[in-house]
């Protein structure tokens, strides 16, 4: 599992993308290390993944990692992770609007984005993250990644925390 998020967080920070044979690596090592079980935590994170694709929130790579690290980890320690990635997406977004003066455009456009769902009443893209705005993109695969790790080094202090009491 390290590995995977080790590779995926590198390749989106250098590439900005999250290459699928990482991901078929992840899956063949899930299905290795747990069995069956691996696709209920996968699929669970899957679906609401594909949705927020569908309206361009997440890439497609992140979506797969997140699937991948819930069916790796379970439901549980997979929303754990998961949480942490996007809480560290949001502080590198934020620090980003911050450094750039952009924080009131970002949430004009925000706004605007929620009122024309709403009043349209139909599913469109919040972001192509294409041309101007893929300034706006956020490595959301290193923050998954970082979010992984910062879990699993969590859970091996308690764990020796709880030994040594």
């Amino acid at each position: 599992m390290c590995i995977v998020l080790t590779g995926t967080g590198i390749t989106d920070l250098r590439d900005g993308k999250v290459y699928n044979w990482w991901l078929v690596l992840g899956l063949a090592a899930g299905v290795l290390c747990r069995g069956a079980v691996f696709f209920t935590g996968a699929v669970f994170f899957l679906i609401p993944s594909f949705l927020l694709f569908c309206f361009r929130m997440i890439g497609a790579g992140d979506g797969k990692l997140a699937a991948v690290t819930g069916g790796f980890l379970g439901i549980q320690d997979g929303l754990f992770v998961i949480m942490i990635g996007l809480f560290l997406g949001a502080l590198w977004s934020v620090g980003r609007m911050w450094r750039d003066r952009s924080f009131g455009l970002r949430m004009g456009y925000l706004l605007h984005y929620a009122e024309s769902l709403m009043g349209q009443r139909t599913c469109f893209s919040y972001d192509d993250l294409t041309g101007l705005e893929a300034r706006h993109r956020i490595p959301l695969a290193a923050c998954l990644s970082a979010g992984g790790y910062l879990y699993l080094l969590g859970s091996a202090a308690v764990r020796l925390g709880g030994c040594v009491l």
